[in-house]
């Protein structure tokens, strides 16, 4: 799985689950709380699967290259 999020888009994800989780366990919804829930594990997978079929990837250039060079080392070992 190719990682397609850039760290100020997994900060995003993670705050905004985090308070879906939190008002969806405050306010009696679970479906905030299971929007919540995607939303962190979206931002903890570095993948969103919406991402490619809408074409966005919000990596930067530098996070790019160091995700490929931590997947060479990975096939080295």
């Amino acid at each position: 799985m190719k990682c397609n999020m850039g760290k100020k888009d997994k900060q995003i994800r993670g705050a905004i689950g985090t308070v879906a989780i939190l008002g969806g366990a405050w306010f009696g919804c679970g479906l905030i709380a299971i929007v919540g829930v995607v939303f962190i594990a979206t931002s903890t997978l570095s993948f969103c699967p919406a991402y490619p079929l809408l074409k966005i990837d919000t990596l930067d250039k530098q996070e790019k290259v160091e995700e490929k060079n931590e997947t060479v080392e990975e096939t080295n070992k």
